[in-house]
């Protein structure tokens, strides 16, 4: 209601505005006739950019068109573009082949039985090293050493001969390599037999076998020693068994046997025989 008085009090002024101009005009016009110019442009265009209800009684001889057209606008185009791009790759490719191959390989192989080769890595005992009742199952020797098929005990067995005649002699007969360095103990078993002339040290001259083991082929140890004596007598004796403790130092992956033939003069003697070869232990 108040802005309705507001703009009736306005259209009121308005009114009685236009009718003082239009007597103004009037009044020019009886001054013209009169010779006079009045050029009075008193014109009030005041553009208020004010949304403002002003009551204007300005009794000027103005026409004071007071045009309260505020046309505020406030366009407010906020365009808030807002991009958050998160390109944020996390690529964690894990190729990775874990590939554990395991070729423990363990050979045990255990030929002791004819051969007397023994590549186990482990105490393979007991162990057979020769009966020479097929052979000489991979031992070496050289004259006078001499396989013989029968008479042994039993079977075949090495003998070491008179024959041919040898002075200042020491001819071996060496066994296969055998590992023995898993064992903690180790026995050698074998049969022996001397077969002897009764007259033949006269001239005080001895011979010898020395049963022996090594750990490399090369340093010996000796284990027992049998000898025929310069006495006069007759010194044979028939097979007999026999056993010894090997060393530690011969119990190794490359240990070795051997029976040693030494001594003045060969004739002294008919034969010594070596049988049955053997081992046992833990």
């Amino acid at each position: 209601m108040k802005a309705m008085k507001q703009i009736l009090v306005t259209i009121a002024l308005a009114v009685a505005i236009i009718s003082l101009g239009c007597a103004d005009t009037h009044l020019q016009m009886n001054d013209d006739l009169d010779g006079e110019t009045d050029t009075d442009s008193d014109t009030d265009t005041g553009s208020d950019s004010d949304t403002d209800s002003d009551t204007d009684t300005d009794s000027d001889s103005d026409t004071d068109s007071d045009t309260d057209a505020d046309s505020d606008s406030d366009t407010d185009a906020d365009t808030d573009t807002d991009t958050d791009t998160d390109t944020d790759t996390d690529t964690d490719t894990d190729t990775g082949t874990d590939t554990v191959t395991d070729t423990d390989t363990v050979t045990d192989t255990d030929t002791g039985t004819d051969t007397g080769t023994d590549t186990g890595g482990s105490c393979s005992l007991p162990m057979t090293l020769a009966t020479w009742d097929s052979g000489a199952e991979g031992w070496s020797y050289s004259p006078n050493w001499i396989l013989q098929s029968t008479g042994g005990s039993p079977g075949g067995y090495m003998r070491f001969d008179d024959s041919p005649n040898k002075t200042g002699y020491s001819i071996s007969l060496t066994s296969l390599v055998v590992d023995l360095s898993g064992c903690t103990s180790t026995t050698l078993h074998y049969d022996i037999k001397l077969d002897d002339y009764s007259d033949d040290d006269e001239w005080g001259d001895d011979e010898y076998i020395y049963v022996q083991c090594s750990g490399d082929g090369s340093s010996w140890s000796t284990l027992a020693t049998y000898v025929d004596g310069d006495d006069w007598s007759d010194d044979s004796f028939g097979w007999t068994a026999y056993s010894h403790a090997l060393p530690a130092g011969c119990r190794t992956a490359t240990a070795y046997i051997r029976f040693l033939a030494q001594g003045d003069d060969s004739w002294y003697i008919d034969y010594w025989g070596i049988d049955e070869v053997s081992l046992s232990g833990s």
